[in-house]
């Protein structure tokens, strides 16, 4: 699966925060909107849309589930030096 850079998840939760801001704004606008039932169905797409980034972002982000991140270090495979020096001692290396 490939995985996306820190920054890219950064750019994601600040497009989310501006959704978000969007919303507001048009809650904001309610009383004074022309066509109510838009306006609600807006900030609705807006606040879901917008908290669901922000949340998916900020989650990855945590976790360190991006390239270069904690979950990369876990799951990386033995450098050459490593499996060279572990078949040496005697330990099966792994393919």
């Amino acid at each position: 699966m490939n995985k996306v850079t820190k920054g890219t998840l950064v750019i994601r939760a600040m497009v989310a925060a501006y959704l978000l801001y969007l919303a507001y704004g048009l809650t904001q606008d309610y009383a004074a909107a022309s066509n109510r039932a838009a306006t609600v169905v807006g900030i609705v797409v807006f606040t879901v849309c917008g908290g669901v980034i922000l949340f998916m972002s900020l989650k990855s982000l945590a976790k360190g589930d991006y390239d270069g991140g904690t979950e990369d270090a876990d799951t990386e495979e033995p450098s050459a030096e490593e499996a060279v020096s572990g078949a040496e001692e005697g330990e099966p290396h792994k393919q």
